[in-house]
């Protein structure tokens, strides 16, 4: 029943401010039983913000950077993102969030600290949420810059659009840093858990899954 109306529930259960519908969920029972709804609700997650964190670092930040520095610096190497990037995945902070969601997740199982497994439920709900606006605002400048110069964007607000660019990697070490201390501040430790395998995709259209077609 949960997974055939997953899509229906998870608007339900996200917040108002998230865009969903501010639902509860009231569960009658065993702490047995307790255990085993929230392990079917979590299931209706679509994401946990890691899979936009992978596609986003290993794949759109490079697009983004190599397209910005080869229109306005030619001479740059474009190589120094990349170092940026090794840098940023190589830092225990990236490592501890990357790895928490398991972490988490055996806490749930265990059924005994669901006070904790809630607090990393909200700080994964605000981080996630926040950074997408934090990306917007650190490219804003360079959209600026496209809206006044136009074709000659390149010429006279170069400098402008490499920043931007820069600022969007800024944004998203700064939410490794963030969730990082929040997650110590649970006392999460994500020590031989791993990072958590992503499932694969629901097929929700829109979101990169196959859409049915009539034969």
């Amino acid at each position: 029943m949960i997974r055939a109306e997953a899509d229906e529930l998870w608007e339900l259960l996200r917040s108002i401010g998230d865009g969903g519908h501010g639902a509860y969920a009231y569960v009658c029972g065993s702490a047995r039983f307790a255990v085993s709804v929230l392990q079917a609700l979590t299931g209706i997650v679509p994401c946990d913000g890691r899979e936009f964190l992978r596609g986003l670092v290993h794949d759109d930040l490079r697009t983004l950077w190599q397209l910005t520095a080869g229109f306005c610096d030619p001479h740059l190497d474009i190589r120094s993102l990349y170092t940026d990037l090794a840098a940023m995945s190589a830092r225990p902070d990236t490592g501890l969030v990357r790895d928490s969601v398991s972490a988490v997740r055996r806490l749930l199982l265990a059924g005994d600290d669901f006070g904790r497994v809630t607090a990393m439920c909200r700080v994964y709900t605000h981080g996630d949420v926040r950074l997408p606006r934090d990306l917007k605002s650190a490219v804003l400048e360079g959209v600026r810059a496209f809206e006044i110069h136009e074709a000659d964007v390149v010429e006279r607000a170069g400098a402008t659009l490499l920043t931007a660019a820069g600022d969007a990697l800024a944004a998203v070490s700064a939410y490794y840093r963030r969730l990082a201390e929040q997650t110590r501040g649970q006392g999460v430790s994500a020590n031989g858990a791993g990072e958590e395998t992503i499932p694969d995709d629901r097929g929700m259209p829109g979101h990169g899954g196959p859409l049915p077609l009539p034969d």
